[in-house]
C-alpha cells in the first residue's frame, strides 16, 4: 500500500539534508525540486557525451548495453 502523505512528509523531517534544501527554498518543495533539476541538467551538460556513455556501458551488463 503506497504510503500517506503525512508519513512521507515524517520521514523527510528526519532527513537533515532535505531540510537542508527545503530551507534554502523557503520551505517550498516545488522550488527546491525545479533547482535540483536544473542543478541535474546542468551537470550533464557540462559533461561530454562519451563520457557518459563510457560511464553507462561501464555500468550496465552486456547483455543490457546499446549497439
Amino acid at each position: 500500500m503506497a504510503q500517506s502523505l503525512t508519513a512521507i512528509r515524517s520521514a523527510a523531517v528526519e532527513d537533515p539534508e532535505v531540510e537542508a534544501v527545503l530551507a534554502e527554498f523557503d520551505g517550498d518543495p516545488r522550488r527546491a525540486i525545479r533547482a535540483l533539476l536544473d542543478d541535474i541538467a546542468a551537470l550533464a551538460e557540462d559533461e561530454p557525451a562519451e563520457t557518459v556513455l563510457t560511464l553507462t556501458a561501464a555500468i550496465l551488463p552486456e547483455a543490457q548495453r546499446p549497439g
